[in-house]
């Protein structure tokens, strides 16, 4: 697109937009039966325009630097020594980004075995607080046995003493027998006829 195309495509959409505005504001001021700001509408519409004006400035400053750097690159392309320069310049970057590639695919392969190691530490650490709990209920359990036998052997210890009353009056009681019999078989051995 040409210089003279370009300006001639935005002063042409700028007066499209002025033109639109104008009959807008007369629309819209006629059906409000409201009296229109001319003054204040047309102040609005040249700082509009001239900020548009600016932006063509910046954008015809940017399409001259860009003509005058496809010029440059044209004459490069003219030049093969310079093309042969620039590509081995950017065969040098490629090369240099080569390494840099197969630097960092090397730590990436490093940073997935620390990844899979750590996974694996995660999963024995898993492994170890499930025995841990495994082991603490065992411990519970255990401690609860405990505390059921010693009320058991406390039982044992308190039945073990009756019995060994009961043992001694036994014995007693015996012994009571006995001395009674000793006395009461003498007279019924004397009080037994002769045959």
């Amino acid at each position: 697109m040409m210089k003279g195309e370009f300006i001639s495509y935005i002063a042409g959409i700028i007066v499209l937009f002025i033109v639109g505005i104008v009959v807008g504001y007369y629309v819209w001021g006629v059906e409000r039966e409201e009296t229109a700001n001319y003054t204040e509408y047309l102040s609005s519409t040249i700082k509009y325009i001239e900020s548009i004006e600016k932006a063509n400035l910046v954008l015809t400053e940017k399409t001259v630097a860009l003509q005058d750097h496809i010029a440059s690159m044209s004459d490069e392309a003219n030049d093969p020594e310079k093309l042969r320069e620039e590509i081995d310049v950017l065969n040098k970057e490629i090369a240099g980004l080569k390494k840099k590639n197969e630097s960092l695919q090397s730590t990436i392969t490093e940073n997935g075995k620390r990844l899979n190691k750590a996974a694996a530490l995660q999963a024995e650490h898993e492994n170890l607080l499930s025995e841990v709990k495994t082991l603490v209920m065992q411990r519970d359990t255990l401690e609860a046995a405990i505390d059921d036998s010693k009320g058991f052997i406390e039982e044992n210890d308190r039945l073990r003493g009756i019995i060994e009353k009961l043992t001694n009056a036994l014995d007693a009681s015996k012994a009571q027998i006995e001395a009674i019999q000793q006395v009461v078989t003498p007279e019924m051995v004397s009080e037994q006829p002769a045959q």
